[in-house]
């Protein structure tokens, strides 16, 4: 309690000087004096751009697909109590394009 007494005077005793923003823009934020403005990145091209978007589709495009094959190998799975290995074998088939897309999800391929 006596923690949020001392902030609160602290707060009080100069209201004016406070470093919190006081204007947001489209531009930036007003920080008192200094105006903080985000520019794009010059070395950043569209082509870059255009590429690291088609990037990101194939990836979100491979892991719904797994996620999907998950889906149906477990909705069959749980009807029948058996494993069907052609959904097996489509789960493999979508990990494998997932890990091609995203290295992240690659196989180590120290071992």
């Amino acid at each position: 309690m006596s923690t949020a007494v001392i902030v609160a005077w602290m707060l009080l005793q100069f209201p004016g000087n406070s470093t919190f923003p006081t204007q947001v823009t489209n531009k930036g934020m007003s920080t008192g004096r200094h105006v903080i403005v985000d520019l794009p990145d010059p070395a950043v091209t569209s082509a870059e751009k255009k590429a690291t978007a088609y990037q990101e589709k194939q990836f979100k495009d491979c892991f719904n697909q797994l996620v999907k094959t998950l889906v149906d190998f477990a909705d069959q799975y749980n009807a029948d109590r058996k494993i069907d290995i052609k959904k097996v074998k489509a789960m493999q088939k979508a990990w494998r394009k997932l890990g091609k897309s995203d290295p992240w999800f690659g196989e180590d391929k120290t071992r």
